[in-house]
């Protein structure tokens, strides 16, 4: 059974919260291309390229003791090779 891109972009965003929360760096460098851009903070962060997405992961994710992430409500758009997503997005984090 083949995939759809739609699937593949769920995947790969199930994917990616699993790796943060399990502080799995190598994992969650996976999910980003070389030239991925990622906003955060409700875009007012801009990092580009997995090295500068996953340092800016590890200094976040370092200072806690855990986090849970959940997504919802996904909005993919797919036009030849490039793709873009909208999704809700809850994020615990916490310290023991």
């Amino acid at each position: 059974m083949t995939k759809s891109d739609h699937q593949q972009i769920q995947e790969l965003m199930a994917t990616y919260a699993d790796a943060i929360d399990a502080k799995d760096y190598d994992r969650l460098a996976g999910c980003f291309i070389p030239d991925a851009v990622a906003a955060y903070g409700g875009g007012k962060i801009s990092l580009k390229g997995p090295a500068e997405i996953i340092a800016h992961m590890k200094r976040v994710l370092d200072t806690l003791d855990g986090t849970q992430h959940s997504f919802s409500n996904f909005i993919v758009d797919v036009d030849g090779d490039a793709g873009k997503l909208s999704a809700n997005i809850l994020a615990q984090h916490w310290l023991n």
